[in-house]
């Protein structure tokens, strides 16, 4: 899911015209950092991912799985 996103960040960035330090200058942070990210070296906690999203002008929700209580 994490691959996913980050995926997703990409295309959104090559669609804005976007570099990794653009995204890092944005979320307050060094061009490598993003990069360890996009490229998967390093996972980015989910506060991190937020703040990658909301950098390239968009959303990340953590949503949790809803278990059917008859599944209980």
């Amino acid at each position: 899911r994490v691959a996913e996103m980050l995926a997703d960040l990409r295309l959104k960035m090559q669609s804005l015209g976007l570099t990794q330090q653009d995204v890092a200058d944005r979320c307050g942070w060094t061009q490598p950092l993003v990069a360890a990210y996009l490229t998967g070296a390093k996972e980015p906690g989910a506060k991190n991912l937020a703040k990658m999203a909301q950098a390239v002008g968009g959303v990340w929700r953590l949503t949790k799985p809803v278990i059917p209580e008859s599944a209980v």
